[in-house]
């Protein structure tokens, strides 16, 4: 799942000996145009995905691992998305609160996630090729990387489409 962040709050609990910190997470699901709020703490299943959103900015695209786990939607890992999201209007919606939950074998991340990540993995192995034996800076190499992950996923989509029979 693709978000767009609105805001994130945090706010300390204190119960009995259990000292931890809630965030929460108002976002736009850029698939759906909808306005959700998504709760994590900072302990258990859930600390990855808090350590990583807790310092997130308005506007910062995320893609997120979601496990499903009964009738509770865990976000089990999420990577920050550098593609091109268009401008959402949205509405509010409350998506409750996520009970920590150990991810299941195998579900690191959900498929589109984990495709994106192959793509990404792939096209930086691709960039580095690309250079050769030529010295490169990291950002050059970062950039040619982008290239091709852009082409796969958004000029690579037309070359397909172009290419099937009528």
């Amino acid at each position: 799942m693709k978000i767009k962040v609105i805001s994130t709050s945090q706010e300390r609990i204190k119960e009995g000996q259990k000292d931890y910190v809630k965030l929460t997470v108002t976002y736009v699901d850029v698939e759906t145009n909808k306005v959700n709020v998504k709760t994590l703490v900072s302990f258990g299943a859930g600390k990855l995905v808090f350590d990583r959103l807790k310092d997130a900015q308005s506007n910062e695209i995320f893609e997120v691992g979601i496990t499903k786990d009964g009738k509770y939607s865990n976000w089990t890992e999420v990577a920050r998305f550098d593609g091109v999201v268009p401008e959402t209007t949205a509405t509010l919606k409350e998506s409750g609160s996520s009970a920590p939950a150990p991810a299941k074998k195998g579900a690191w991340v959900d498929d589109a996630v984990r495709q994106r990540l192959i793509v990404r993995q792939s096209s930086l192995a691709s960039a580095i090729n690309y250079f050769g034996t030529e010295e490169a800076s990291v950002a050059e190499v970062l950039d040619v990387a982008e290239q091709f992950t852009n082409f796969v996923f958004e000029a690579g989509v037309a070359f397909i489409k172009d290419d099937q029979p009528e």
